[in-house]
């Protein structure tokens, strides 16, 4: 074991000591847990003179017993989302009500009887911001088509995030999704919690590190705006919950399969003309589950466990191989309930081997790799009710993830590709292994004063830590690749890399919230103090390459207040429809990324012209041509003055019960972040350049018409090649900004047992970003070659990657007789906003290319696809079985997920170069007892 893996696990044990030992005064310092929802109940007169309310649930030893207070009221504080049912008891009669508590929910149940001696009518209502945030529950997975993986549930179900992606059927389930919250934040803000605690993949940010099995998740919601004093980021807020277990012994198997019998092709003509032969499909998909869930050993104690396998094969189309992936996972979660509240312990193991990795079209099986991803988990977190009006969590949880990859063929000569095109071949670019993790304390405290039909403060308070670390030992084969500029060769790439570059961060957070009702109005008002350091390298490193020497460690050191004010006031006495208003301040999380920038450990690159004299394609030492610049990290230092970029958020959110069930809200957006990060190098200035003309024909293609463009084009002159230093800072600060606005329309249906949403949305997100059209390009937050060379900046400022302009979901589940249900979902996406791209191929610093006009003057075609589920039962005493079926792309639609974007004769006829997935069907058996 290595010296810094010894040290990570002394650092793990030292917080699970500290866990144990501190248990007192976690009390007086802690966080949210924000997924825990209140329950208040308000019994109006007339009524009968003794009343009794019991509410009973898997997460408590004995139910939980009140009676109202003088004022007819009964509030539960701290509960965990889920299904509960509330007993109401006066004298000889009851009533039972059933009752579903979202996560971080305030729900108000209102009683009253017309007639004491009467059944009572009991009305749940709340204020929640359904216009700004998703929740699903385990119900809502089981009736909706959902291809089985958490990607394709936040790309179809959720009401506002756009994903980078369309894969219907789940065809690329093994690689999580990008997405943005709105359209219009980076990829790189989400934020992930599980059962409240932080596991945030650490390196890029805004995927999680570890996910459990869809089957074991009671709920999860993600909140896009209004985000409370608990939350950093604008961007996403994911809160998922697991299931607990259940009280009696339950549990199931199921298989499904994908095979190709039950896919088609939706290649046509015209896109055979254009010279799109296949599409990526399933060759099949198989999954295997096993869960089991009871008590264990004591009724105060219960287990869940859930056990899966997915083998998952690819046909890659123009790629003469099979893309394939096996998983294995595995999740154990213990609860013991004690008079003074629950310990839970949650374990999660996957494993996934990967073959193939990186097939693409036109790709050589020689650049492709063979790897290994092992993740794991562990939470421990303690909830404590002591009142109906105080509630305690504590936890502490450790995410771990390790991928080890190597040449799927055995390498017999130096990476090629090309410098513009994801094409390689001969060997792969890079190889090796990496490690990441996330430690999280998390602590809160909720406390509620006053009545919920008057004046109230329902405070809650908190802190958070974590420790966040990333470290890899990365291969190059001889430490160089061929570059090659449309075949032929151009630049070659020389490396330099150190055995071990590690990053690690820390984040240390306290915040205050108090909400306060002051009839008609409520008030939320709110305050996080968040304190991080980052460190990139050790303090022994020291290396030298190309006569530039690190050797001290990168650091990030920021310190930031975010404030929080939101106001909600209900329009009629019957709290039929609400106003809320919302600011906000949130700042960037620092994706431990940013830290390879002058660390002395990253990698370094020099490219040298190359000149192909015999033409045989391979480098020989007289073809070598003079140095042309540096790139890497290695070749940088950081702003001492770095600043952490800031968003600020105004929300107005207008919500209307429609009737009993159905919910409207029409809600309005708009953002601005600033202190933006990228790099800018240093080593030039203006004078370094010499400046041309650069004339082209438009998108026509045809010389002399309107659309004909004109360039100023920067060439570095021969002295100034190979100075590149690169210092990452906020360049431009004062003019470069982000801004956002968005509209949403909801219509939602809740209280219910049944599912239905419509949601619409309208997006325009501006910025400055690199040059570009991916999610590694045109985004806020992804370090790129944006101020790198002063060509990089022509038409920066356009609409960003995730902008999808307007898009539409519907979703809703059916009941039919003999036991049998299903779900649609229909979904419409804008197309992606791109750019044409020149390539400039000769100038003094080697191949560029640059933007022929903004980004979000042309999209890529727009995207529509339906999917169903249809399951029917068969009960047979304590037994249960179903058939199911999901079906994806089920009218095998073809529109163009991505276009031509290269300056050629075909330009002008929006060649499509991807397309959405074909039609594909699922066939399932599932057994329960």
């Amino acid at each position: 074991m290595s010296g810094s893996s010894e040290k990570k696990n002394i650092f793990f044990w030292l917080f699970f000591l500290l866990f144990f030992f501190a248990g007192g005064l976690i009390w007086s310092s802690s966080v949210s847990a924000s997924t825990l929802a209140v329950l208040y109940l308000q019994f109006e007169n007339p009524k009968p003179a003794e009343i009794e309310v019991l509410l009973r649930g898997s997460h408590f030893v004995t139910p939980l017993k009140e009676k109202p207070d003088e004022k007819g009221e009964v509030t539960f504080l701290g509960l965990p989302p889920g299904s509960y049912e509330l007993l109401i008891i006066t004298g000889p009669k009851e009533w039972l009500e059933k009752i579903y508590l979202e996560p971080g929910e305030f729900l108000q149940v209102r009683i009253r009887w017309k007639d004491p001696s009467a059944s009572p009518l009991i009305e749940q209502y709340d204020f929640a911001s359904i216009g700004t945030q998703t929740v699903i529950s385990q119900r809502q997975l089981s009736l909706l088509p959902s291809a089985d993986n958490f990607s394709s549930v936040m790309e179809n179900q959720d009401l506002s995030a756009t994903t980078n992606r369309i894969d219907s059927g789940g065809l690329w389930a093994d690689h999580p999704a990008l997405f943005s919250s709105r359209g219009g934040t980076s990829w790189t803000q989400n934020e992930f919690r599980l059962n409240g605690l932080n596991i945030t993949e650490p390196y890029y940010g805004g995927t999680p590190l570890i996910l459990p099995d869809l089957l074991v998740i009671e709920a999860w919601r993600h909140q896009n705006s209004f985000h409370p004093a608990s939350a950093t980021s604008p961007g996403g807020l994911v809160e998922i919950e697991t299931k607990r277990g259940e009280r009696s012994l339950r549990g199931g198997t199921s298989f499904s399969l994908i095979e190709p019998w039950l896919t088609s092709s939706n290649i046509t003509p015209s896109l055979i003309k254009e010279g799109l032969k296949e599409n990526h499909t399933f060759n099949h998909d198989r999954k295997f589950r096993f869960w089991l869930s009871g008590p264990f050993f004591s009724r105060n104690r219960s287990f869940l466990f859930s056990f899966l396998t997915q083998d998952l094969s690819r046909k890659i189309a123009d790629y003469d191989g099979h893309n394939r992936s096996h998983l294995m996972a595995a999740t154990l979660r213990l609860n013991e309930l004690t008079p003074l509240g629950g310990i839970s312990f949650l374990a999660l193991g996957a494993q996934t081997n990967e073959e193939q990795i990186g097939a693409a079209r036109k790709m050589a099986k020689e650049a492709t790799l063979k790897g290994n991803r092992q993740a794991y988990l562990g939470q421990l977190f303690w909830q404590s009710l002591p009142s109906a009006r105080h509630s305690f969590f504590s936890g502490l949880s450790f995410a771990f993830q390790k991928t080890s990859t190597s040449p799927y063929v055995a390498m017999t000569d130096l990476p090629c590709r090309e410098i513009f095109r994801p094409r390689f071949w001969q060997a792969p670019v890079s190889f090796g292994e990496e490690e990441k993790g996330h430690l999280n304390f998390n602590s809160r405290a909720e406390l509620l004063f006053g009545s919920a039909s008057s004046s109230y403060h329902f405070l809650n308070f908190g802190l958070d830590f974590s420790y966040r670390f990333f470290q890899n030992r990365k291969k190059i084969p001889g430490l160089t690749h061929l570059l090659f500029l449309d075949g032929q060769p151009s630049l070659v790439a020389f490396f330099s890399l150190a055995h071990q570059e590690q990053e690690k961060a820390t984040d240390l957070s306290f915040y205050f919230q108090d909400t306060w009702q002051l009839p008609p109005l409520i008030i939320e008002a709110g305050l996080k103090v968040i304190i991080t350091r980052g460190t990139g390298g050790q303090s022994e490193s020291r290396r030298i390459f190309n006569d530039f020497s690190r050797s001290s460690p990168a650091r990030i050191s920021w310190t930031n207040w975010l404030p929080r004010l939101s106001l909600t006031l209900p329009l009629s006495q019957s709290k039929r429809s609400y106003l809320k208003f919302y600011f906000g301040q949130t700042a960037h999380l620092l994706p431990l990324n940013y830290l390879r920038w002058g660390n002395p450990e990253a990698e370094g690159c020099l490219i040298y012209r190359w000149t192909d004299f015999n033409g045989n394609l391979k480098l020989e030492e007289e073809e070598l041509g003079p140095l042309l610049r540096r790139e890497g990290p290695f070749f940088a230092r950081i702003d001492p003055s770095l600043l952490r970029p800031v968003a600020a958020e105004f929300a107005l959110s207008f919500v209307y019960r429609l009737s009993r069930e159905f919910f409207l809200s029409l809600s309005g957006f708009t953002r601005l972040t600033r202190n933006l990060v990228e790099t800018e190098n240093i080593g030039m200035n203006e004078d370094d350049y010499e400046k041309f003309i650069l004339e082209d024909t438009g998108d026509d293609r045809i010389p002399g018409t309107h659309d004909d463009l004109h360039f100023t084009i920067f060439n570095r002159l021969p002295r100034a090649l190979g100075r590149d230093i690169y210092f990452l800072t906020n360049p431009d600060r004062k003019h470069r900004t982000s801004r956002y606005r968005g509209l949403d329309l909801i219509i939602l249906r809740r209280f219910s047992s049944s599912i239905f949403y419509f949601s619409f949305t309208a997006t325009e997100a501006f910025g400055t970003t690199s040059p570009g059209n991916t999610e590694l390009e045109n985004d806020e937050a992804v370090i790129g070659w944006l101020y790198d060379d002063p060509n990089s900046l022509i038409n920066a400022r356009g609409r960003l990657r995730f902008d999808r302009a307007y898009t539409a979901r519907l979703g809703f589940s059916f009941f039919l007789p003999g036991e049998i249900k299903g779900g649609l979902i229909i979904k419409y996406y804008d197309g992606q906003p791109f750019s044409r791209k020149i390539i400039v191929a000769n100038l003094n610093q080697g191949p560029i290319f640059i933007q022929a006009f903004p980004r979000g003057i042309a999209r890529y075609e727009f995207n529509l696809t339906a999917d169903f589920r249809l399951e029917k039962s068969f009960t047979r005493g304590g037994l249960k079985s179903s058939l199911f079926m999901e079906g994806y792309n089920i009218f095998n639609l073809h529109q163009a997920t991505e276009e031509n974007e290269w300056t050629s004769p075909e330009f002008p006829l929006r060649w499509a170069t991807e397309i959405q997935p074909p039609r594909s069907f699922r066939l399932g058996i599932k057994l329960e007892f």
